[in-house]
């Protein structure tokens, strides 16, 4: 009783403080917003924030009124504060997998690190330049450069380009002011390492985090072998360091899926609080996490609502009501902080041109990239151009196979035979809550490609799916646990052998995933010299490895180096005196020194 009184407290606290606010806040229909909405002005995040987030604080009063009123019923039916603290989940892991985790972390940490000072590459200037940082644009009039300043209006509530991931631009630029402050650079200059910091170290915590999870699963080997994957697979080293919000989804679909399973084992709030959380973050970082967040709700709902009503499972019944609170109440919190940007996104969300046509080249790219990383452009291109799967096919074994034998076996063979063991493992020996994250975590990539395939017609990209990174490679580490099984006279020796068997496919994997294979992308690091740069509308976007970036007219020569020199009598009407840079499949434009 006294935890429910304390409970109520803080709701009434919590509802009181949000009324005032909203009473006191500056309303939209008065002030510089109210101005612009009558002058039909374009609107600033500024703006809104006081809309939407007037709406959406409206929203949250009434649904934390609600909670109030109805609490006497909904805190019986969820048990009040009862659980088992004491119910285990998983094997404690011992010593030698604790300095197996720091050693792979530390191997992540050696792999990852020298990227972190590479070119500053597509969606990452988009970011740069809009919501964590800003930019210099060359002024025909003033004949010199002025700098375009992001605000934290702007990180926290901005999203005019529809390109803002939020939680990662905030702490990409706390890490910037923390870089200015400790090296006293200017606010127009950035540093490539401190960009991307949070992401490194958000990178790193995934992969902990994956550990942490498949020891909740019952895989206490399998738990190490998959953290190794993860460290060595180039898809999680690259969105591991890429100033992006995916790391986040990385890191959050993995404690998702732990705190269900200690949700649903313990009964405690405090891991469906967790639970509502990390959804949460995952839906906050990036809006396509929406198919995973849907998935596995209604997977927990659904197994839930079964227990309870076709088994008279009164804990299922506690669950549930839980579940349903703590997600009433993550939900608002969310849109109480996503909604201004949400708004944006919908309103500014430019139609492309083009498509992602979900065919077998589709199919073959996203299949090698969550497989081993590789990128296959000319490959994909190839077998696009053909009119029919049956000639896609013929291509792939007449021309690829024997190309990339080995690569083959890799990718077709062996992965394939691992990952169908690793199922099969895991639905044998894990817990129906267990088998639920199977299920629901393969059936949310399923989701979005379905809904693109018939409503969206647009653009989705292998890495929009990156929640279903976590459970591939689950699979694949419970395959190679499993694979002792089928050796002779393992059983005397498993760790051993499994030991063994992982070092040997770790070296096979890395021989044929390193970036010095042709089919990989280039992890180009900055030598010092050369600017990248991307044509986006009528302008040229620019960054040099100095620590700036620039927006130059489409018709001016781009200056070879920073400070610039470029007088404006070099702006010639019509002309582009730029050459083309390479163009690399995942990265854009590069302009080398001399070049």
């Amino acid at each position: 009783m006294r935890a429910y009184r304390r409970m109520v407290l803080v709701g009434a606290a919590i509802w009181l403080v949000a009324i005032v606010i909203l009473v006191r806040m500056d309303h939209p229909w008065e002030g510089q917003t109210g101005k612009r909405l009558l002058r039909g002005q374009d609107l600033i995040p500024e703006d809104y924030l006081r809309i939407f987030g007037l709406w959406a604080g409206i929203g949250n009063a009434i649904l934390w009124g609600a909670l109030l009123l109805t609490s006497p019923w909904w805190w019986k039916w969820a048990g009040g504060v009862s659980g088992d603290p004491r119910a285990r989940v998983g094997a404690s892991p011992g010593r030698g997998a604790w300095l197996a985790l720091l050693a792979i972390l530390l191997t992540a940490a050696a792999i990852r690190a020298p990227q972190l000072d590479r070119y500053i590459l597509r969606d990452e200037q988009d970011s740069l330049r809009w919501t964590i940082h800003g930019y210099l644009e060359y002024s025909a009039k003033e004949k010199a450069p002025e700098f375009h300043r992001v605000t934290w209006m702007d990180t926290f509530w901005g999203n005019q380009k529809g390109n803002n991931p939020i939680p990662l631009s905030v702490t990409a630029k706390a890490s910037l002011a923390a870089w200015r402050g400790l090296s006293g650079a200017g606010e127009q200059t950035f540093s490539r390492v401190a960009l991307r910091i949070p992401t490194y170290l958000t990178g790193l915590l995934s992969i902990a985090a994956l550990w942490w999870w498949l020891h909740l699963l019952g895989f206490s080997r399998a738990a190490w072998v998959g953290a190794l994957i993860a460290a060595l697979h180039p898809l999680h080293t690259e969105y591991g360091i890429e100033a992006r919000g995916y790391s986040l989804v990385l890191l959050a679909t993995v404690l998702a899926m732990s705190f269900s399973l200690l949700a649903l084992r313990r009964r405690s709030w405090r891991f469906w609080a967790g639970l509502g959380l990390s959804l949460l973050l995952m839906a906050y970082a990036f809006v396509g996490s929406f198919y995973f967040v849907i998935s596995l709700s209604v997977g927990l709902a659904a197994l839930m609502g079964w227990r309870w009503l076709k088994q008279g499972d009164q804990e299922a019944r506690e669950n549930l009501a839980r579940f349903t609170v703590t997600g009433l109440v993550t939900f608002g919190v969310y849109l109480q902080l996503a909604l201004p940007a949400l708004v944006q996104l919908v309103q500014n969300q430019d139609i492309p041109q083009w498509s992602t046509p979900l065919d077998l080249g589709w199919v073959f790219s996203t299949y090698t990239e969550f497989a081993t990383g590789a990128n296959f452009l000319d490959d994909v291109n190839a077998i696009r151009e053909l009119p029919s799967v049956h000639e896609g096919l013929s291509r792939f074994f007449t021309d690829f196979v024997p190309r990339e034998p080995i690569y083959f076996l890799l990718t077709f063979v062996a992965i394939p035979f691992l990952s169908l063991l690793g199922a099969k493992r895991w639905w044998r020996t894990a817990s129906i809550g267990g088998r639920l994250l199977l299920v629901s975590s393969m059936a949310a990539p399923l989701l979005m490609y379905l809904y693109d395939l018939v409503f969206g017609h647009l653009v989705l990209f292998f890495f929009y799916l990156i929640f279903a990174l976590p459970v591939v490679i689950g699979l694949l580490a419970l395959g190679l646990e499993s694979l002792p099984e089928w050796l002779p006279s393992a059983e005397r020796n498993r760790a051993g052998v499994l030991l063994a068997v992982t070092v040997l496919f770790a070296g096979w994997y890395v021989w044929q995933t390193g970036p010095w294979k042709p089919y990989r992308s280039p992890q180009l690091t900055a030598p010092g010299e050369p600017y990248v740069f991307y044509t986006r509308g009528s302008a040229n976007w620019v960054v040099y490895p100095e620590g700036i970036t620039a927006k130059f007219p489409a018709n001016m020569e781009i200056p070879e180096s920073f400070p610039w020199s470029l007088p404006v009598e070099k702006i010639v009407s019509g002309v582009n005196h730029i050459q083309p840079a390479p163009t690399f499949s995942r990265y854009g434009g590069v302009k080398p020194k001399n070049g």
